[in-house]
């Protein structure tokens, strides 16, 4: 009556553990108990389980588009850089200016925080860091001027699709460069209605862009006027 007992606990143990999971002590047991659901969130948690478990569910969205939260992703077909042409159009009848030195001045910004944060978009007056006995460039000062951008004439420059960061190596400044990930972006320029205004950086406002990158036909048209930014 004993031993009869003894074996009915035992059986009910088996049951109890393996319906909570875990891994009983049957060596030919290879299927562990089902992982357990992923955290939501930026990265899913591996779910616990058993020998030979299945992992645990999906992490939360990250986004579809290399990283990009799903609300600033966009569908792709190809890989990048994607390399794209900017338009700056005067829709007005009196003429606008903008500045330029070493390159035209504008910003980059990106959806993944809220527009928030310039993004690099160019490195001037320095080398690769990923370049062997890289050392510092002396570069001179650019000229700055205003350039005029009228109905007639919409002002063009291109962007090589690729973003920055900066680091030090051999005490010189140097920077990565990456492809830029597809999702929504935008572009803010400073705008002038006098030459004499866009030289001296006085009165000015900033016209903003928005586009899906990579944009439609390569091409990024903004329009000259004030216009909030987008958050």
């Amino acid at each position: 009556m004993t031993k009869t007992l003894a074996l009915a606990v035992t059986g009910v143990a088996l049951v109890l553990t393996a319906a909570c999971g875990g891994k009983t002590d049957d060596p030919n047991n290879n299927s562990g108990g089902s992982g357990g659901n992923g955290a939501t969130g930026a990265t899913g948690a591996t779910g616990g389980g058993g020998s030979g478990g299945a992992s645990g569910g999906s992490g939360g969205a990250t986004g579809g588009s290399g990283g990009m939260p799903v609300e600033c992703s966009v569908p792709i077909t190809e890989p990048g850089p994607y390399p794209t042409k900017l338009r700056f159009v005067n829709p007005g009848s009196i003429p606008l200016f903008v500045r330029e030195d070493c390159q035209l001045r504008w910003e980059l910004y990106s959806c993944a925080d809220g527009y928030s944060k310039a993004v690099p978009h160019e490195a001037d007056c320095m080398s690769s860091c990923a370049e062997a006995g890289m050392g510092c460039i002396a570069c001179g000062a650019c000229m700055m001027q205003a350039i005029e951008v009228t109905t007639a004439s919409p002002l063009e420059t291109d962007w090589s699709g690729s973003t920055f960061d900066f680091a030090q190596k051999n005490g010189c400044s140097c920077y990565n460069k990456s492809n830029a990930v597809p999702g929504k972006y935008g572009v803010r320029v400073p705008v002038f209605t006098s030459k004499e205004d866009a030289e001296s950086f006085n009165a000015g406002y900033d016209a903003w862009g928005y586009f899906d990158l990579p944009a439609k036909n390569g091409v990024v048209e903004v329009t000259l006027v004030p216009t909030p930014e987008e958050g």
